[in-house]
C-alpha cells in the first residue's frame, strides 16, 4: 500500500474545523474512518476526495497536492 503525505491536508482541517472530529461529521463518517485514511492504514475514495476539496473550499486543480504526494520513506 503506497504511503502519502498528508500533513497539508491536515493543517487545512485544523485550520477550517478546529479538529478532526468536526471535520469527519462534516464528510458523514465517523472519526475513526478519518484517522485511518489520514494515517494511510485506507484510502480515501474518488468522491471523499471530491467533498473533501469542496468542505475545505480548496481548488479541484490541487488535489494532487493535498492526497497524492508520497511519503518520503528512509532506510
Amino acid at each position: 500500500m503506497p504511503k502519502y503525505d498528508y500533513s497539508e491536508l491536515r493543517g487545512k482541517i485544523y485550520a477550517k474545523y478546529k479538529n478532526q472530529k468536526r471535520f469527519a461529521i462534516a464528510m458523514g463518517m465517523t472519526e475513526a474512518s478519518l484517522s485511518k485514511k489520514l494515517d494511510a492504514l485506507s484510502f480515501f475514495t474518488a468522491p471523499e476526495i471530491e467533498k473533501s476539496m469542496k468542505l475545505l473550499g480548496l481548488p479541484m486543480e490541487q488535489i494532487q497536492f493535498y492526497f497524492f504526494t508520497h511519503k518520503e520513506v528512509n532506510n
